[in-house]
């Protein structure tokens, strides 16, 4: 999950082309090959997945192997305004001058979380960066919104957006919406024999953004 994997497959498929599919969007793209369409370079960054199909049809254009390297980077630091929504009702906030795991905190209302984590920043955007990366979001599911507008949800792999067409020069407002398993929250329900059940052997979930959180330009 911390590292990528670089590797050749070959693939037991003859006189077929492989096609790269997006399962969330059902687009598909010809993958890039060689000399042999059964084998394959491929590369995969930490939590990412590659579907892919081959087809009888043959691309009308030979896909080229590309890959994105980093321009430039800058942490997003300052003060995040957080806002819990717990899946009974209650509402907490927080302030964080620094990302955690809500897991190893010290505070009950963290380590027992389970819900919607709302963080909130304004941030200052130079020329040039057109995405955001999440860093380490602890497999949970996030949301980005940027000056209002949704720029989009990861549910697995790596949280980096491209964020461009939403952000202005100067002052920038950063919503990310965080949710969380139930594992925390349902190991502190005392009095709930089935939760306990459930979750009596279960170590504590790593729970909320760690970061760092970054802007980017390839």
């Amino acid at each position: 999950r911390d590292q990528a994997a670089i590797f050749t497959a070959q693939f037991p498929i003859n006189g077929k082309y492989p096609w790269k599919w997006n399962p969330e969007t059902g687009e598909r793209s010809p993958y890039p090959f060689k000399s042999s369409q059964n084998e394959l370079d491929i590369t995969l960054k930490p939590l990412e997945s590659l579907l892919l199909v081959f087809e009888v049809e043959k691309p009308t254009v030979k896909a080229i192997a590309t890959s994105s390297k980093e321009k430039k980077a800058k942490e997003i630091a300052g003060l995040w305004q957080v806002q819990g929504n717990r899946v009974d009702g209650q509402k907490i906030n927080w302030e964080l001058e620094q990302l955690i795991d809500f897991s190893q905190s010290n505070d009950t209302s963290k380590t027992t979380f389970g819900g919607t984590i709302v963080y909130q920043q304004s941030i200052n955007m130079e020329e040039g960066f057109t995405h955001i990366d999440l860093g380490n979001v602890n497999e949970g599911i996030t949301q980005l919104y940027v000056n209002g507008h949704a720029a989009g949800t990861r549910w697995y792999g790596q949280a980096i957006y491209p964020i461009a067409e939403f952000v202005k020069q100067g002052s920038n407002e950063i919503e990310i919406h965080y949710t969380t398993v139930l594992a925390n929250y349902c190991s502190a329900l005392t009095d709930n024999e089935t939760a306990q059940k459930w979750t009596r052997h279960k170590v504590v979930a790593p729970t909320g953004l760690e970061g760092p959180i970054r802007l980017l330009a390839y």
